[in-house]
């Protein structure tokens, strides 16, 4: 659907990386009606899950978040999230891409098994490789590839 609108949660509490998502989906996503939300902590991401009219359809989970603002960062909750979402069967549906600073096998794997559909490590992707993931877990043929190539 060509104006349909396509949510994408980050759930992030590192301010440069949440400018530099923010950045790539206004640059890159603009045009195929992605819309970037973001939360800081689990306990605001939950709220933003469950309120029907800000669900999104594809959630960008780092995994080291605080529960609540002020709290410190722990790998757990981001994992505790994840756990939440995919056993709540009105959630379940949502699309979650760990996009994670740690590189450790067990954290993916751990991930993967709690149902994340991918595990990124934060550091691998430029914007443009980033974007196609994110429209690939959101079944978005770019409208910058609309036109076939000329030549």
């Amino acid at each position: 659907m060509a104006n349909e609108e396509y949510r994408v949660l980050s759930v992030e509490d590192d301010e440069f990386i949440t400018l530099f998502l923010t950045d790539v989906m206004w640059i890159f996503g603009t045009a195929d009606n992605i819309k970037l939300i973001n939360a800081a902590t689990t306990e605001k991401a939950m709220e933003i899950v469950k309120n029907p009219v800000q669900k999104p359809q594809l959630i960008l989970l780092d995994l080291a978040l605080p529960e609540k603002t002020g709290d410190p960062s722990d790998p757990e909750h981001g994992f505790r999230f994840l756990e939440l979402l995919k056993t709540d069967p009105a959630l379940i549906d949502i699309k979650v891409l760990v996009f994670a600073g740690s590189t450790d096998p067990q954290y993916k794997k751990r991930a993967l098994r709690l149902g994340a559909d991918k595990f990124l490590v934060k550091g691998d992707y430029l914007p443009k490789e980033l974007i196609e993931v994110v429209r690939e877990a959101l079944y978005i043929t770019p409208a910058s590839s609309a036109f076939p190539p000329q030549g």
